[in-house]
């Protein structure tokens, strides 16, 4: 992984019941490493896909639009919306799991500082990722990992 990369991680622990009704089952907490992938995939797909589309107002933080002689400039050259020049900041997505965690990261160096929360004076912050509990990001990550748990429980001999 790039040393410059921005990351979000998710690790999921279990609780002591939780852990004690997995192992009955013959499974572990940590055998989630399909459910993390699927994570990973998901939260890639988003954060480019539907983050630049909206221009962050599905995550609540919707982007300050282009000055007017930048925004003119860019139209000239590119032809493309905010953030997306050449495109390869929206492509650098990534994932890495474990078999109890993912890590999202984007390492096109750009990233790093739409993201970051540090003061500025020039560009302003345009966050692409975030993950908050209970929102719609949250929930399907849930689903997630309750489907991947209940096709393995199912395998093993659960109900």
């Amino acid at each position: 992984m790039a040393e410059n990369s921005t990351r979000i991680q998710l690790k999921i622990s279990g609780d002591g019941d939780v852990k004690k009704m997995l192992h009955n089952l013959g499974l572990t907490v940590t055998d989630l490493r399909p459910a993390m992938q699927d994570t990973g995939k998901y939260l890639t797909k988003f954060f480019a896909g539907e983050v630049f589309a909206s221009r962050g107002q599905i995550i609540g933080e919707p982007w300050q639009r282009l000055s007017e002689p930048y925004a003119s400039r860019k139209a000239k050259l590119y032809r493309k919306g905010v953030l997306v020049a050449t495109g390869a900041m929206q492509k650098s997505f990534h994932y890495a799991t474990t078999n109890t965690s993912v890590t999202i990261t984007n390492d096109d160096p750009k990233f790093r500082y739409h993201q970051s929360d540090e003061p500025r004076s020039k560009i302003p912050r345009r966050v692409m990722m975030k993950l908050v509990d209970n929102d719609a990001r949250y929930e399907m990550i849930v689903a997630i990992i309750a489907r991947r748990l209940s096709d393995t429980i199912a395998k093993n001999g659960g109900a």
